[in-house]
Order: C-alpha cells, then sequence, then structure tokens
C-alpha cells in the first residue's frame, strides 16, 4: 500500500514538472514571438523614416538624415538595440529609448558600436539598467557633446548616482534627470561633489529618498553657478534639509523651486523664506508641506522673491486669513492653493 502511494507520489510530481516544462516552453515562444515582432515593428518604424531617394538603394542606409529618434514604448529590448545600430544616423541629435527593457547588455551595446557625434539627448528612463549600466555610461568616452541626459525611474541606486558624478566626459551636460532613480543621502553627497558639471541648469532628483544631509550637501555645492530648475519633491526633507537649502547663495540663477511632498512644515518655510539669494525666482512649490496659515505668514515676510509668477501651495490647509495674506503679498503671481 505505501509502495503503491510513492509511486503515485512520484508520478504526480513528474507530472506537475512536465505541466512546469510546458508552461515554460510556451512562455519561451511567446517571448521569442514577442522579441521577433518588435524587431519587425522597429525596423519598419525606422525604414519608414527614409526619404524616397533612400528607399530605393536598399545598399545605402548611410543618409537617414533624421535629428531626431523616438522609439519608446517599443519593446526596443537589448537585441533591439543591435538592429538600431545597424542603420547609421550621422545627424541624431536626440534620441529616445524610454521604457524599453532595455539592461546592462544594451547599455553596453550602445556605448560599444554607437556612432552618434552630435547627440546631445539621450533618454533611458524606465530601462532595468540598474547601477551597472549606469556605470557604463558613466565610464564612455562618447557623445561628448551631450546636454541631457534622462534615467529617471531607473533603479541606479547610490553607486549609478556616485559613477555619474565621477564622469568627466560629458562638460556640456544642463540637463540631469535622476527622478525616481532609488538614490538617497549617499547618492546625493555624491552628486554634489561633482565638478565637471559646470553647465548643469536643470537637476531632477524628485521621489528619491535625499533626506537632510542629501538636501544639505547639495546645497553646499559651489560647481552649479548656472542651476535655474532644482525638483526635489518628496526627497524626505525635513526642517533641517529646508534651513541647509535657505543657506545657499550659489544658486543665483535659480528660477524654479520644487519641493512639494515633504515634511518641513512651518518652520521649515519660515528658514526658506530668509533666504535672499533666489532673486530671480519665477516659480515655487510647496505643495503638501503641512503649512498652514502659519507658515503662509513666514512665507510672506520673504523680501527677495519680487519676480515669482507662479507660487503653488496646494494641499497644506490655508485658510481665508492665508489666502488673503499671499494674494496681497504677490498680487500679480499665479498662485495655487
Amino acid at each position: 500500500m505505501k509502495r503503491a502511494r510513492n509511486t503515485a507520489e512520484q508520478s504526480n510530481m513528474k507530472l506537475t514538472e512536465e505541466i512546469r516544462n510546458e508552461e515554460l516552453k510556451k512562455r519561451e515562444e511567446f517571448e521569442k514571438r514577442m522579441r521577433e515582432a518588435n524587431a519587425k515593428e522597429l525596423r519598419g518604424y525606422i525604414e519608414s523614416l527614409k526619404l524616397p531617394n533612400e528607399k530605393e538603394d536598399e545598399k545605402d542606409q548611410t543618409n537617414l538624415m533624421i535629428k531626431e529618434l523616438n522609439v519608446s514604448f517599443k519593446g526596443v529590448g537589448d537585441s533591439g538595440v543591435e538592429i538600431l545600430l545597424e542603420y547609421p544616423i550621422p545627424n541624431l541629435e536626440s534620441l529616445n529609448l524610454a521604457r524599453n527593457k532595455i539592461g546592462v547588455i544594451g547599455v553596453e551595446t550602445l556605448v560599444e558600436k554607437s556612432n552618434w557625434p552630435k547627440l546631445i539627448k539621450l533618454d533611458l528612463s524606465g530601462n532595468p539598467i540598474g547601477a551597472e549600466g549606469t556605470s557604463i555610461l558613466a565610464k564612455s568616452n562618447s557623445w561628448i557633446n551631450l546636454r541631457e541626459l534622462h534615467l529617471r525611474n531607473n533603479d541606479i541606486g547610490d553607486e549609478g548616482a556616485a559613477a555619474l558624478a565621477e564622469s568627466t566626459s560629458w562638460m556640456n551636460l544642463t540637463i540631469l534627470d535622476l527622478s525616481g532613480t532609488n538614490i538617497t543621502v549617499e547618492g546625493a553627497t555624491a552628486l554634489a561633489k561633482n565638478t565637471s558639471w559646470a553647465n548643469l541648469t536643470g537637476l531632477y532628483l524628485r521621489k528619491n529618498n535625499v533626506g537632510d544631509e542629501g538636501a544639505a550637501a547639495l546645497a553646499e555645492s559651489t560647481s552649479w553657478m548656472n542651476l535655474t530648475i532644482l525638483d526635489l519633491s518628496g526627497t524626505n526633507i525635513t526642517v533641517e534639509g529646508a534651513t541647509a537649502l535657505a543657506k545657499n547663495t550659489s544658486w543665483a540663477n535659480l528660477t524654479r523651486l520644487f519641493l512639494g511632498g515633504n515634511k518641513f512644515g512651518i518652520e521649515g518655510t519660515a528658514a526658506l523664506a530668509s533666504n535672499t539669494s533666489w532673486e530671480n525666482l519665477t516659480t515655487l512649490n510647496l505643495s503638501s508641506n503641512k503649512l498652514g496659515d502659519k507658515g503662509i505668514l513666514a512665507l510672506t515676510n520673504n523680501k527677495s522673491w519680487m519676480k515669482l509668477t507662479r507660487l503653488v501651495l496646494s494641499n497644506n490647509n490655508i485658510g481665508i486669513d492665508g489666502g488673503k495674506k499671499l494674494r496681497k503679498r504677490w498680487s500679480t503671481c499665479e498662485l495655487e492653493v
């Protein structure tokens, strides 16, 4: 009886294993078909961009004279990067590869085989390149004219941020978007130590756990004298971080500051309002920071932000009195409360 039970169990286990293997085989076949379909779609899309005279001569692919290529959300993957590189695009300036399941191998291929001397904008947002892929990018001497690098929603972490910070290739970089990339204090501190991005005008770090120490490190940086946009929304900044930011004196050209969704409250707002360096500020977002009317009173004490044209203060429990004070202080400003 026991032997029969064991035999039945073994038979069931074997059947389960066979079913599992069959499901795995079907999944692999499906993924293969998807890759083939995506590859065909990618080729077709690139071919459609050719001019009529280019299509006539199939051997001549050297004159794909486009400056912008957007292949985001097309399931390119690592293998699709190889297909993309079959088409020389000598004048390419902007490449959008966002949300394409491109990993480390794809990034490696891009860096080693691409020949885009005029590339100034690269978007790899939402791809699983991780810290390793970011390090490969950072060590590359390709694309020395790059001005914009978008890596938002990639899990590059502090290691990836540190690798980027050590890069000395992109001297012309103006925009760096690292929103939602799992950067913490260490990553922000590493970025703050970079001295080669003297032309940086926009830094986006929203939805990263930068914290007070990270905010303080950024505020102490004196390299980014041309910074005009700083986004630290939802970065877990409290009173200490807001106070550190307020003491910054090097961002005299700052025009847009986004600090929504943090935790600095009334005291932090009062500290920010004491800043006298950001005289060119035109847009300020302090939404969802628990300001209340007392926070608004502290904010209206600022005498330097005379050029404000947009002030976002939604989700701050502002009452009638607070609203009146705001409109009296910035009567010509677009207010969102």
